[in-house]
């Protein structure tokens, strides 16, 4: 008969899984951060020291190794570096000096002395340019006479020569004509006087709303004036901020630790596999043994 298998100590086993477990990490480590070398400069990881970390179900230590890593530019970029590093430099000190003068510039508020007084826009009054108007009607109508009335006075003449006088016939046709001419004009001097009141008026509207305008621009430039040397400060000292290293981070590509627990078991489990079969065996071949018909007399 064969002996069962002894069953692993789950302790060991677990021991043994750790330890490859750390050494499959430390050479992904190694593996997932090879050292580069470009035409700007080099980066180099280098073991700096070790940690000791202590398990603390079995109490065994493991040797777990830190790593730094170092960006060395080349001569060209180290060059650009360093006048960077100086026109920053430069640029602080400028805002600093600059900023003294804030207190007198930020001291003393807006304030509107000087400007452009404000303009009320015209309300519409149909009496306004009055005067204007009917100075331009009676201009019109002036002209208009001048050059109509010697005319309508030589027909009038000329009626009178041929006896026709107010109330007859020709005559009432001829006065009907002349006054047809005379309203006529009357309405063209009426419309002239009243685009000569729309064009004073919306000239003063005009007027009106440059000096605002004006005004506006103003203030405006008394607003960016005191704004400006705040902005400059602004953009001197954000030239000069301090660039903070922004490394890679550290890349670990996993390397499958060998399944030690597993292995262990299944090799334990195939020989009390084999150790049951093996028993199985004995104990069939024995019974095959006794049931021969020597093996029946001897014990009959």
């Amino acid at each position: 008969m064969v002996s069962m298998p002894k069953p692993p100590d789950p302790q060991q086993t677990a021991n043994a899984q750790t330890g490859s477990n750390v050494m499959s990490s430390w050479a992904s480590s190694i593996m997932g951060n090879a050292n580069e070398v470009t035409p700007y400069g080099k980066v180099n990881y280098k073991v700096s020291g070790y940690e000791t970390v202590t398990d603390p179900s079995s109490g065994m230590t493991y040797r777990i190794p830190r790593y730094n890593r170092t960006t060395t530019l080349s001569p060209e970029q180290q060059r650009l570096l360093a006048l960077q590093n100086q026109a920053s430099e430069n640029l602080g000190n400028l805002a600093v000096q600059q900023s003294k003068a804030l207190q007198g510039i930020l001291g003393t508020p807006l304030n509107t002395e000087g400007l452009q007084d404000w303009t009320a826009l015209p309300n519409w009054d149909e009496n306004a340019f009055s005067a204007d108007r009917q100075r331009v009607e009676n201009a019109v109508m002036d002209r208009w006479r001048t050059q109509n009335d010697p005319e309508f006075a030589k027909r009038e003449a000329s009626l009178a020569a041929r006896g026709l006088t107010p109330g007859a016939r020709g005559y009432d046709y001829a006065a009907d004509e002349q006054n047809r001419a005379r309203t006529d004009a009357t309405m063209q001097a009426i419309l002239a006087g009243g685009q000569e009141q729309s064009r004073l008026l919306g000239e003063q509207t005009n007027r009106a709303q440059f000096n605002n305008a004006l005004r506006g621009e103003q203030f405006n430039e008394r607003q960016t004036l005191q704004a400006f040397p705040v902005n400059l400060i602004t953009a001197l000292m954000s030239g000069s901020q301090v660039n903070v290293p922004q490394a890679a981070p550290y890349r670990s590509q996993s390397i499958a630790p060998a399944p030690i627990a597993d292995l262990t078991m299944a090799n334990y489990q195939a020989r009390a596999n084999n150790a049951m079969a093996t028993n199985q065996g004995l104990f069939g071949l024995g019974g095959s043994i006794l049931g021969l018909p020597m093996f029946g007399r001897m014990f009959a």
